[in-house]
């Protein structure tokens, strides 16, 4: 489906930074736009970070060149490409040697001197910039001044000729099959986002200190993904159809303590641009977000900058730092004040048009003793996409007759389903 595709490219743009504040409107639009044609088509991953490694032109017209953009300099360029798609996090060793890693400072900027020769060219649009690479141009150690040689993290020095691109060779090498820290972060990361934990937990901290608590697993959905072509898809199939993923959130008293080993499902609140896209379609009034169209729902803007107070209780990340835990999907008191007493529910469900109308005109069609009934069950299939038990049932029927006015009674009762842990968490 197109919205799966929509929201990977949310979570890749999350990845990446995508911001109209580095990017401009236009920029940041253009690299949603391939972001999201990249899902659709389910590129292999390798092909997509080779892609973003050796980009060049126009930010405007290429994609991909934007990645050039949010980082700018050599240093930022090796901090995020390690991070984002080697789940390391060198930055201690841009001032020092890591006090608890092995990395060094010679790591930190043999690494960047892969990206020693891009350049910018601002472009004849406003804003608009073009990604170059020079055939000279090096890092010199802080403290020494001297040019540091080319090395991929972990690696050995290596030589390069000046015509050839030294982008492209850090690029083979990352995304090689041989080096298997490549798929081990990508698979942690696609487990995370259905899980809410990764194996190994933050998904961009990687390190010896901070191990898999299922390195089996790991190894097993790595060599999967490997095996597939770098198959994003694959590696979904594969986890949403295991026996792991479809265990219940019910607790046990073998898995009472478990919040590591996936014993149990983990309930996990709906991220802030799945929440907002969901009360708009069960309240029949989706959220309006300008300057974009009315048909764009949360999870197709393409801009960290689109002011919405929902978004923001709810956790989505302002994409100004490469880091995985700028995304809050932690419930929090504001969250459920805003769910049960704010202006922006209130108006969603007491619409006038709106769904709660909607359904009594629609029932009209019935019997008058099976109107209720049916309202109800329209309302939980809209809410919590599943039937009323009899007792749920009873309790609703009882709760409308008693009340004056038919359609602010059933307005309660969908306002009711919209708090409920049921709606609010997947579970």
């Amino acid at each position: 489906r197109r919205e799966h595709a929509q929201y990977r490219a949310l979570r890749m743009a999350d990845l990446l930074r995508v911001n109209g504040q580095f990017l401009s409107e236009e920029g940041a639009d253009t690299y949603s736009r391939w972001l999201e044609e990249q899902a659709a088509s389910n590129v292999p991953y390798d092909k997509v970070v080779r892609e973003l490694l050796t980009s060049k032109g126009s930010t405007y017209r290429t994609g991909p060149a934007n990645f050039y953009r949010v980082a700018n300099t050599p240093p930022d360029l090796a901090e995020t490409t390690a991070q984002a798609f080697l789940g390391t996090r060198i930055g201690c060793a841009k001032c020092h040697n890591h006090p608890f890693e092995r990395w060094k400072q010679t790591d930190y900027y043999s690494f960047a001197a892969f990206f020693a020769r891009f350049q910018h060219k601002y472009g004849p649009e406003f804003g608009e910039v073009s990604v170059m690479v020079r055939q000279s141009g090096e890092v010199a150690h802080p403290k020494t001044g001297k040019p540091m040689p080319l090395r991929a993290l972990g690696g050995a020095n290596l030589t390069i000729p000046d015509d050839q691109d030294r982008r492209a060779v850090l690029a083979e090498w990352l995304t090689s099959p041989s080096n298997r820290l490549f798929a081990e972060v990508a698979v942690n990361r696609i487990w995370a986002e259905y899980f809410g934990v990764g194996i190994v937990d933050a998904t961009d901290d990687f390190r010896v200190s901070n191990p898999p608590s299922n390195p089996k697993l790991l190894d097993v959905l790595a060599d999967a993904f490997i095996k597939s072509g770098f198959d994003v898809r694959a590696v979904e199939r594969l986890i949403l159809t295991s026996e792991t993923y479809q265990r219940s959130s019910i607790i046990l008293p073998g898995n009472r303590k478990d919040t590591r080993y996936f014993a149990r499902a983990y309930p996990r609140r709906l991220p802030a641009e799945a929440m907002i896209d969901a009360i708009g379609v069960a309240t029949g009034r989706p959220e309006r977000f300008y300057p974009y169209p009315a048909e764009f729902r949360a999870t197709m803007i393409r801009d960290s900058r689109i002011q919405n107070y929902f978004l923001e209780t709810f956790g989505r990340p302002k994409r100004e730092v490469a880091c995985t835990c700028e995304r809050s999907d932690a419930p929090n008191l504001s969250q459920a004040l805003h769910l049960i007493n704010s202006g922006f529910v209130h108006y969603k469900v007491t619409e006038w048009n709106g769904k709660v109308m909607q359904l009594i005109e629609q029932a009209k069609k019935l019997p008058e003793y099976a109107q209720d009934s049916q309202i109800i069950e329209e309302l939980y299939l809209g809410t919590l996409c599943r039937y009323p038990t009899a007792s749920e049932q009873s309790r609703m029927l009882a709760y409308i007759r008693e009340q004056k006015d038919r359609k602010v009674a059933f307005e309660d009762c969908l306002w009711g389903l919209l708090n409920a842990e049921e709606f609010v968490f997947n579970k």
